[in-house]
């Protein structure tokens, strides 16, 4: 990616120019994601751990909490609007660790703690579905990967592609859509459980969770690389950064002192 240039990641850009990914907006994400993050771990752990014949359990359980303590120690760091303005950088890859641990590995977690509680399922079956949706992962991320920087040495995301302009208004879209999406997927959410509690069938909440929990997970993947060119452009290009002021840097903009200060801090 040596080659390519500002210009070349312009389409990028949108959702910092829309203060989506802003450093205050993902600061109120962090605090968010501590409270929701805690209370998913706790559903996934709790709720369809026990009966489940995933093996090693307790064991993942462990060291998963853990790891969610150390992500949640550094989210508390980075809720203070000083640290975040200062380490920007820092603070788009922990939100980006946040994401992936929220969305990905918790959710994976669910879907095969969930299927591994029905009766059919045994430990073996369970490793052959985590393998499975290992492998389906890795390959929607290789792919999505390749084909993003096939699109970038093609020039798909510069300034004057459809890409930008159509990004644009996507993002535009989000922003004044967003409260209705909120309130939405939490009805769709009400409204299937509700079904699902009707229906005589057994273990259907158990299929339920395993079903949309991995594609959740396999969604994740999906966004993963896009997150780490956002996070590749703020290492690289100062017009993806912010100023003390919470401006985003005009286009074009270059780092002072770039051989004497490296690293991933402006």
């Amino acid at each position: 990616m040596k080659e390519l240039k500002q210009q070349d990641f312009a389409a990028f850009r949108s959702s910092l120019e829309s203060d989506r990914q802003s450093i205050e907006s993902l600061r109120v994400m962090i605090i968010v994601s501590i409270i929701l993050t805690a209370i998913l771990f706790l559903l996934t752990y709790i709720v369809v751990f026990d009966y489940s014949t995933f093996p090693n359990k307790e064991i993942i359980r462990e060291y998963h909490l853990w790891i969610t303590v150390g992500i949640t120690f550094f989210s508390l760091i980075f809720s203070f609007p000083s640290i975040s303005k200062k380490y920007q950088r820092l603070q788009y890859l922990l939100t980006v660790i946040i994401s992936q641990n929220f969305f990905g590995w918790i959710f994976f977690m669910a879907a095969l703690l969930s299927i591994g509680r029905l009766p059919e399922v045994d430990e073996s079956k369970v490793i052959s579905l985590a393998g499975m949706l290992i492998t389906a992962g890795i390959l929607v991320l290789v792919l999505t990967l390749l084909r993003l920087l096939i699109l970038l040495h093609r020039g798909a995301f510069r300034i004057d592609s459809n890409k930008v302009e159509s990004r644009s208004k996507w993002e535009s879209l989000i922003n004044s859509k967003k409260p209705i999406i909120m309130v939405g997927s939490v009805g769709l959410a009400l409204i299937i459980i509700s079904i699902l509690n009707s229906i005589d069938i057994n273990y259907i909440q158990e299929i339920f969770i395993f079903v949309i929990s991995s594609l959740i997970f396999l969604a994740m993947q999906f966004v993963l690389p896009e997150q780490l060119v956002i996070l590749y452009c703020k290492i690289k290009f100062k017009s993806f950064n912010y100023s003390k002021s919470g401006t985003l840097f005009p286009y074009n903009s270059s780092f002072k002192s770039r051989k004497k200060k490296k690293g991933l801090n402006p």
